[in-house]
């Protein structure tokens, strides 16, 4: 059957993207920088006419831009042994050089035992535009449709990683990019508790046939929620009042503090003139 698609999950984004930015950043001036090609392993399953890639692996190549086979031989094994699931579903280069396209492909299709790989390209100078910078194909050149795909955990994981900031950034800066990502994560769990509501409320109203495994899924769901008591409620009561009782001597610790700088400026400025004042 042959493949029409190729969903590409962020890690192995990141992954193709980094690896040729590692190596890009090491040339030591443009020419060198414009001769820099990487090239990969791509990690994922196929369902169907998708192939989906999960993760992806870097490649060793020689003196004349092929990969060395030993090396992918084991690389290969790893991550078989890891995600059994998985198989080497294609390769990735970047950017698309001739002279070793073929090459690669053919080895690399030899000895990961997959005769059907897709080759992945990624096209680093892309610019000034909304397309995705990645095209691929199957092994007769019939081109696929890449579309990024990802799970919910996926955008929580994207999302906290754009919004790090710099080791060193101010506190304010951290702790807004740590409170984005908690808003983030809110956000998805309370979508996520508002279809099920709505799948609920269908089912009840009888729009929607029952289907008893996702009763018994959303059932356990709730078996998992902590059973609230008397005590919970004022062990939580507690403790707000103690947040509240600790902002509010925050407050007045700083007031203080700033009552007394004021009061050693004004004590300073004071003896200046005592000391300037004339006999």
């Amino acid at each position: 059957m042959e493949s029409t698609q190729c969903l590409l999950h962020p890690l192995a984004v990141l992954n193709i993207s980094d690896h040729y930015s590692r190596s890009a950043a090491r040339a030591a001036d443009e020419t060198q920088r414009a001769a820099v090609c990487v090239i990969g392993g791509l990690i994922g399953s196929q369902k169907g006419t998708e192939i989906e890639v999960f993760n992806s692996f870097e490649l060793f190549v020689d003196a004349s831009g092929v990969v060395n086979v030993d090396y992918l031989v084991r690389k290969a094994a790893h991550y078989k042994n890891v995600f059994h699931e998985h198989d080497v579903v294609g390769w990735y280069c970047a950017p698309k050089l001739a002279s070793n396209f073929e090459a690669n492909r053919t080895t690399i299709a030899e000895h990961s035992g997959n005769a059907n790989l897709i080759s992945l390209v990624l096209d680093p100078h892309t610019v000034g535009t909304d397309a995705y910078p990645f095209s691929a194909e199957t092994p007769d050149a019939h081109p696929l449709n890449v579309k990024v795909a990802s799970t919910d955990a996926e955008k929580i994981g994207i999302d906290h990683i754009a919004r790090t900031v710099p080791k060193g950034g101010s506190a304010s800066l951290q702790l807004t990019a740590h409170l984005g990502g908690v808003h983030s994560a809110v956000g998805k769990l309370s979508e996520g508790i508002q279809a099920i509501c709505a799948y609920l409320q269908a089912v009840k109203s009888g729009k929607v046939p029952k289907d008893q495994v996702i009763l018994r899924q959303v059932r356990s769901l709730c078996n998992r929620l902590p059973a609230g008591d008397a005590n919970a409620k004022e062990k939580l009561l507690q403790d707000y009042n103690d947040v509240l009782l600790v902002t509010y001597l925050a407050s007045l610790t700083k007031a203080a503090n700033e009552s007394n700088e004021l009061v050693e400026k004004f004590n300073t400025v004071h003896e200046k003139h005592r000391r300037h004042r004339p006999f």
